[in-house]
């Protein structure tokens, strides 16, 4: 499916099959649970100029972005200005996405792909894993 600016999806790792969710902990961890449709797995994605995405939390109106320095291991965290993303379709599996920080090859990861509640949201440099591959579906 095409994305959509101005869209809510939710966002569902594809080999763990958990989705991205705000933690209500501190409302800036970013990490991969159990999809249960609360408003902190809901993420609206808008594109800027026709090029790159941001995407924001419909919970908290934070936005997706990096908590330092792009690099491998980085956690992604809620930020408060809008953080720019390219979201493209995946080589492997052209109906879910690769999310990179924009102009890099650096994607959102579920660090080590593990479906266990809580798991660490990061980036890492694009490799094969299936755990850097997300499907966007609209919320339940």
């Amino acid at each position: 499916m095409p994305l959509q600016s101005s869209h809510i999806y939710v966002i569902t790792n594809f080999k763990a099959g958990n989705v991205v969710e705000l933690s209500d902990d501190d409302s800036r961890t970013v990490i991969g649970f159990d999809y249960h449709g609360s408003s902190n797995q809901k993420w609206k994605f808008e594109q800027v100029d026709g090029g790159p995405w941001t995407i924001r939390s419909v919970s908290s109106g934070k936005y997706l972005g990096v908590g330092g320095d792009i690099r491998n291991g980085e956690a992604v965290i809620a930020v408060d200005k809008p953080y720019r993303f390219d979201v493209l379709p995946d080589d492997k599996h052209p109906e879910a996405y690769r999310i990179y920080v924009h102009d890099t090859q650096y994607n959102i990861d579920l660090y080590g792909g593990d479906p266990i509640p809580r798991t660490p949201v990061i980036i890492w440099g694009k490799w094969p894993g299936d755990n850097q591959v997300w499907r966007l579906s609209d919320p339940l």
